[in-house]
């Protein structure tokens, strides 16, 4: 996806010189060739999503020319949250791009757009997908995962186009206790004036949401208008912006929240059985900076740990959705994380290059539960896994490998859910410098639950 200069010896200095020139020429049009064939690796790296090695030839392409070099730099920057670093570069490119090859365009003005998604520009996230979506030439698909589907995306920001910026301050450190539901998942206190509440915390989620009961409790303003937020098996569902001028997480506040609002009966999940009241989505997580989950439940914002920490592996994000970098057989993938989800599972593009694995086997139904439905899956179990962040290892039983994708756009080698993260001692995510680490002492094993919910995209 990602891919990648009045005398006869004045006569005869001319022709020397010419020579030379003409020597020259068949170099200087290679290294363009050589230039615009690394160009063109770097972005296919990027369409097909394999971040790990576009990192890699990016570092070690030395033939870009400028142009090119700020507008993968520029990719990066995005992919590591590295927003402001991402606009400057991006930008001024803008104006040129949109008048060449649409494919190139589409790569700068999907990571700029997002940019401006993440800075709470939500008027000009909106007017640059809109760009992009009416490009000549321009397709966009939902069953293809190499684009942003800039269409949609317009239309999504669009409803927040008045809504003032988010932002979150923080007086100190602090630590919330046990909080973990029946059901798996993790909740945290919130409030608001004349209103508490438990609300899960939930990297998946590209939005907080909140239920049409807690929007009437919170009286809050919908908007006029709708858009689809997605959940798992491809379904999606109709949903209303609002903004909760005022939210406190511990000693976080949140001003000017843009939340989903969804039916109640969409965040209903009776196998579960759990209703979803509200959750916390990326923009907030990630506002706090640097957060450590624990294993008995206890969720920390810029937490002192007293016990070593393994090394650090790197997160990326693909738009909102946080990626971890993982190892598996010796091999390394990246996984999204999804604190909002029970279940763990890898993803058919893992079954896709392991399918000789499986022998015999007979595959099994697997149930993914999410905003307005469930879905049922054929997927082969592997009955052990070693998966290692950050060189930690912790041992994964009856892991479930599905054969068919789930609906979601770019579902990389898989999921973790809490039937994995949740197995380590603790595990923090620091936002700024985009790494995840997870406690150095030992780590439980557990085996996959067969069914948990997916993300509300």
């Amino acid at each position: 996806m990602i891919a990648s200069n009045s005398s006869t010896r004045a006569l005869l200095r001319r022709a020397i010189f010419a020579a030379v020139v003409v020597t020259l020429c068949p170099l200087l049009t290679l290294g363009l060739e050589r230039s615009d064939g690394v160009a063109d690796d770097l972005a296919s790296l990027v369409r097909q999503k394999q971040y790990i090695e576009f990192v890699r030839q990016l570092d070690d392409a030395q033939s870009l020319p400028p142009s090119d070099r700020n507008l993968f730099e520029g990719i990066l920057a995005n992919r590591r949250n590295q927003v402001p670093e991402s606009i400057r570069l991006l930008e001024p490119l803008t104006h040129t791009l949109t008048g060449g090859p649409v494919d190139r365009a589409e790569l700068a003005l999907c990571s700029l757009a997002d940019d401006y998604a993440k800075s709470f520009r939500y008027a000009d996230a909106a007017d640059t997908y809109a760009l992009l979506s009416h490009l000549p030439g321009y397709k966009e698909s939902k069953e293809d995962d190499t684009g942003c589907q800039a269409g949609l995306e317009a239309e999504r920001w669009g409803l927040l186009r008045q809504a003032p910026a988010q932002s979150t301050t923080i007086a100190g450190p602090f630590t919330l206790d046990e909080n973990r539901t029946a059901s798996g998942l993790l909740e945290v206190p919130v409030r608001a004036p004349n209103f508490s509440d438990h609300w899960i915390l939930d990297t998946g989620a590209n939005l907080s949401a909140v239920t049409r009961t807690v929007a009437m409790q919170l009286g809050l303003t919908l908007s006029a208008g709708t858009s689809t937020a997605q959940g798992s098996g491809g379904f999606s569902v109709r949903v209303h912006t609002a903004i909760v001028p005022k939210l406190q997480i511990g000693r976080a506040t949140i001003r000017n929240l843009p939340v989903l609002v969804f039916e109640d009966y969409d965040l209903s999940f009776p196998q579960l059985p759990y209703q979803i009241r509200g959750s916390i989505g990326f923009p907030v997580l990630q506002s706090l900076g640097k957060i450590t989950f624990h294993a008995d439940g206890r969720f920390a914002v810029h937490e002192r740990l007293s016990h070593a920490q393994s090394v650090p592996a790197k997160l990326y994000l693909d738009g909102f959705t946080v990626l971890v970098e993982t190892e598996i057989g010796g091999k390394q993938h990246l996984l999204t994380l999804d604190t909002g989800a029970t279940g763990t599972f890898l993803s058919r593009e893992y079954y896709e290059a392991h399918k000789h694995e499986f022998g015999a086997q007979e595959p099994r139904e697997l149930e993914l539960i999410g905003a307005g439905g469930s879905t049922i899956i054929r997927s082969y179990i592997l009955p052990d896994v070693t998966l290692n962040i950050g060189g930690r290892g912790v041992e994964l039983h009856d892991v479930c490998v599905l054969t068919e994708p789930t609906g979601v756009p770019a579902e990389f080698s898989g999921n973790l859910g809490q039937s994995a993260v949740g197995l380590f001692s603790s595990y923090t995510l620091d936002f700024r410098n985009m790494t995840v680490s997870v406690d150095a002492r030992a780590a439980t094993t557990g085996s996959q639950k067969s069914r948990g919910t997916a993300a509300i995209r």
